[in-house]
């Protein structure tokens, strides 16, 4: 089984998404993945492949095009692009604030900017290489 998130934003949003996703996927022996290629303005989770070598990236660059509804509504076109390569119970981050993910969930988006959902592997990240 496997942990998809949904990547999006800069470099710094990036590394919350990313160690949130990896707490938990690690305290629920998940998989973890994200999709590597998808529209923005700013580099592609998949263009930092080399600092993310533990996640499995999905997709290529042709993912990268968005469609004509993506600028209706940029998160729920990101989740839909995440959700084909592996279904599941997605959970959205309610807010900007703490709150636990769900332990069914399989797909999570969000920007998860609370050290409240990695302190417990905050050394293993801090000496990663």
């Amino acid at each position: 089984m496997s942990l998809i998130f949904v990547p999006s934003d800069g470099l710094g949003n990036l590394l919350f998404q990313h160690h949130a996703a990896y707490a938990f996927a690690r305290k629920n022996g998940l998989k973890l993945r994200a999709p590597g290629w998808y529209y923005d303005v700013r580099p592609k989770f998949g263009e930092y492949s080399e600092l993310f070598k533990h996640v499995e990236i999905l997709g290529d660059p042709r993912d990268a095009i968005a469609g004509p509804d993506y600028f209706q509504d940029p998160t729920r076109w990101r989740i839909r692009n995440a959700v084909r390569f592996g279904p599941g119970p997605v959970y959205l981050e309610p807010g900007h604030t703490y709150a636990p993910i769900p332990s069914e969930a399989r797909v999570i988006a969000g920007y998860f900017q609370s050290w409240r959902y990695f302190s417990e592997f905050r050394t293993l990240y801090r000496d990663w290489e």
